[in-house]
């Protein structure tokens, strides 16, 4: 299935369709009302170069995850492949949630494979692997509990190391 890109506007969830969806541009996810996105479990994502997925960066959004694959659309995966999950200020924490997800081969933006400003998205029981920078990269004053999110996730194969602390 292939997203073109642009912006998730309306509250909705992509459903398992039992093929992958492709990341063709970069996708963001906020709206007026707020935009509140669900993945389906055993989804797979996979991103073509330089992209990524924006939540809450101007309005209000969020985007739930659990036993979801985010991925390089490559042939031969390789560390930096596409950019990463960006949560921002503007997220909706409750509607923030990684939960058993698979997030690999991103960092290519120099920032890691799940990027946080100022937002504190719930992110537990994750397969965080094989970012050409860091596997989740904090900023702000805003995030969740470094030494939790290492506690509370698998990480292999970052470039950068686990967790950037601000």
């Amino acid at each position: 299935i292939y997203v073109a890109g642009g912006t998730v506007e309306e509250t909705g969830t992509w459903q398992n369709q039992g093929v992958p969806y492709i990341i063709g541009s970069s996708v963001v996810v906020e709206g007026d009302a707020g935009a509140y996105l669900t993945i389906e479990n055993g989804t797979v994502l996979k991103f073509l170069a330089d992209r990524h997925i924006s939540i809450g960066h101007s309005k209000s959004g969020g985007l739930k995850a659990d036993s979801v694959t985010f991925t390089t659309a490559a042939g031969t995966p390789q560390r930096g492949d596409w950019s990463g999950l960006w949560f921002y200020n503007r997220c909706s924490d409750a509607e923030c949630q990684l939960t058993n997800c698979r997030v690999e081969y991103g960092g290519g933006d120099n920032y890691g494979n799940i990027w946080i400003e100022d937002a504190r998205p719930t992110i537990t029981g994750c397969y965080i692997a094989h970012s050409d920078a860091w596997g989740i990269y904090l900023e702000g004053s805003e995030y969740p509990d470094p030494d939790e999110l290492e506690a509370n996730n698998t990480f292999e194969d970052n470039a950068q190391g686990n967790v950037r602390r601000p």
